[in-house]
């Protein structure tokens, strides 16, 4: 992909919230039994769940003012916007935030048919690229280093543990909202790049695949 791939931002899963996850379905709020660390306007993501019908597991949802306190939160399919409304209550699941970790400067073949997709000129690239990604596909990645921050602190623990985690790529502009679970195969410190110093990943693609998730 390219052109509008710099927009693209690209998120990592922090830890699931410790303790219980439930819900009031009457009136959409969450409660987690040990404080949740969220921030309003955070990205969320429910990793699994046992009721709440109408929610869906690894789409991104965003906390809302509505409802929050240390340990209770609503959320909306948009930052500010209206409460998703859930039918069942939530017995029991897991929910995590997700952690900015840079914009995507470039994003590699899509593996369809098209090649490399011009982000500007298809208004389904998105959907190709997405839905192009088979189990090992590979996405190389550079990063401006910032050793300070969770999430880049999240991408070299993950790396290091050798274990899948969940990454989120985001262009709202383009609707394009998606969540997909990655082994990341290498992360090293690069270069640095006009004085910044630079990081290199590579996130392999697992099946079951990438989650649409506009």
């Amino acid at each position: 992909m390219k052109s509008a791939a710099r927009d693209i931002v690209l998120s990592i899963a922090a830890p699931n919230v410790a303790g219980t996850l439930t819900s009031v379905a009457s009136t959409d709020i969450f409660t987690t039994s040990v404080p949740h660390g969220f921030a309003i306007g955070d990205a969320v993501f429910f990793g699994s769940l046992v009721g709440g019908a109408g929610l869906t597991n690894g789409k991104r949802y965003y906390v809302i003012a509505a409802g929050f306190s240390t340990t209770a939160f609503e959320v909306s399919l948009t930052a500010g916007g209206a409460t998703v409304d859930h039918t069942s209550n939530v017995t029991s699941g897991t929910v995590a935030k997700m952690n900015v970790v840079a914009q995507v400067t470039d994003l590699g073949p899509a593996g369809s048919s098209r090649g490399l997709i011009d982000a500007s000129c298809y208004g389904d690239a998105f959907m190709d690229w997405v839905t192009g990604q088979q189990d090992g596909s590979e996405i190389d990645l550079v990063l401006a280093l910032d050793q300070a921050l969770a999430s880049h602190v999240a991408l070299k623990a993950a790396y290091i543990a050798g274990v899948p985690v969940t990454f989120g790529m985001t262009l709202l502009a383009a609707a394009f909202d998606i969540a997909m679970p990655c082994l990341i195969t290498k992360y090293e410190r690069g270069g640095a790049r006009d004085g910044i110093l630079a990081a290199n990943a590579t996130l392999k693609v697992l099946n079951p695949g990438v989650t649409d998730t506009p």
